[in-house]
């Protein structure tokens, strides 16, 4: 579909400033790649039905989880596509896991709920537990 607007061009010298430069430098690549995709990622999910304020805090996560915390633009590369596709396609895997949790959040506030609370009942409060011990023991 054609908008009439033109996509601004990844400058990879700003990626490159991130993945190799100075401290500084990288946290002004960064703070410049997310003002320049923040309305993008924004503008999708309104455009995907959600509302200002869901939008706003999907997008602020996505940020923080994926761009930031899985360092997406350090690992992006020019050789391998567009930027642009490459935070696109990381966006919707993040609506897909998203959607995911959602769907089990409320499976288990419904339907299992009742299960839960004998299970959560019965289960011993032993904070010094490894997740693993605890497998264990319920297995037993």
């Amino acid at each position: 579909m054609q908008t009439g607007v033109q996509f601004g061009t990844t400058r990879w010298t700003i990626l490159e400033a991130l993945q190799q430069g100075s401290p500084d430098q990288a946290r002004d690549a960064t703070e410049s790649l997310i003002s320049t995709y923040w309305p993008a990622v924004y503008g999708y999910l309104r455009r995907s039905g959600h509302r200002r304020e869901l939008a706003a805090e999907i997008t602020q996560a996505f940020f923080v989880d994926v761009v930031l915390g899985r360092k997406l633009f350090e690992v992006a590369d020019p050789a391998a596509g567009r930027l642009r596709s490459l935070l696109l396609t990381a966006l919707k895997n993040y609506r897909i896991d998203l959607a995911r949790h959602e769907k089990i959040e409320r499976r288990v506030g419904g339907e299992f709920s009742a299960v839960m609370d004998i299970v959560e009942a019965r289960r011993p409060q032993d904070e010094t537990l490894s997740p693993d011990a605890v497998y264990e023991r319920e297995w037993a």
